[in-house]
């Protein structure tokens, strides 16, 4: 089923596909005759057609006020209140269609801003409803730039790092403090001193524990 079907002569098959294309352009579904099916028989594809159809939009011209087949096709569509008139060369309508309003549109080749065509469209608007204008797909934007992101990245990377070698720097201190200490602590224990001495700060055990370990080891043999 179309929005609307389109009856013409066939010298002006160049303004009824201006007129499809347009309309098409608008979001609505249009049915010319050329796109009948080759193994249909001509009459039944128009008839269906013309039935289904929301809308006819009749191009009148000179050929056209002779055609039995333009005729009937508006009759048609005159009868059941859904007739949409153009005319391309102001030829004289036949009856009764000439008690129907027409768009004049003298010379039309498919200019969307005539005023003639606007009418036409305001016709169809009413009979069909307003057009569904397809969505143009939004240009993809290009990706936001990272370098903010990346720059900020970067700074936690190395201030992990940082914090990751300070943490060894403490572990790797404590355990030589703890290991010298300890070698002082079981000196004095050797000779008894521990009542009586009082331990070198840790600075001064660092110092005494790597100048003196050989000496130390000779006194306590």
């Amino acid at each position: 089923m179309s929005d609307v079907f389109i009856s013409y002569a066939r010298s002006t098959a160049a303004q009824a596909q201006a007129a499809a294309q347009a309309l098409r352009a608008r979001g609505y579904s249009v049915w010319l005759d050329d796109q009948i099916p080759t193994h249909r028989a001509y009459s039944e594809v128009i008839e269906e057609e013309l039935e289904s159809a929301k809308a006819l939009l009749v191009i009148w011209s000179a050929e056209a006020v002779k055609s039995q087949w333009v005729k009937s096709e508006a009759d048609r569509a005159r009868q059941d209140d859904k007739l949409v008139q153009m005319s391309i060369d102001g030829a004289r309508l036949p009856m009764p269609f000439d008690q129907i309003h027409c768009a004049e549109l003298a010379g039309w080749a498919g200019d969307t801003a005539a005023p003639g065509w606007n009418r036409v469209l305001a016709s169809l608007a009413a009979l069909v409803g307003a057009a569904t204008v397809a969505p143009t797909p939004a240009a993809v934007s290009a990706p936001a730039p990272r370098r903010r992101h990346n720059l900020s990245r970067r700074v936690f990377l190395v201030a992990t790092a940082a914090m990751l070698v300070v943490a060894v720097a403490m572990v790797f201190w404590w355990k030589r403090h703890d290991s010298a200490t300890s070698r002082w602590h079981r000196v004095l224990r050797r000779f008894n001193l521990t009542k009586r001495w009082t331990p070198l700060p840790s600075h001064a055990l660092s110092a005494w524990s790597t100048s003196s370990k050989a000496a130390c080891g000779r006194a306590v043999i």
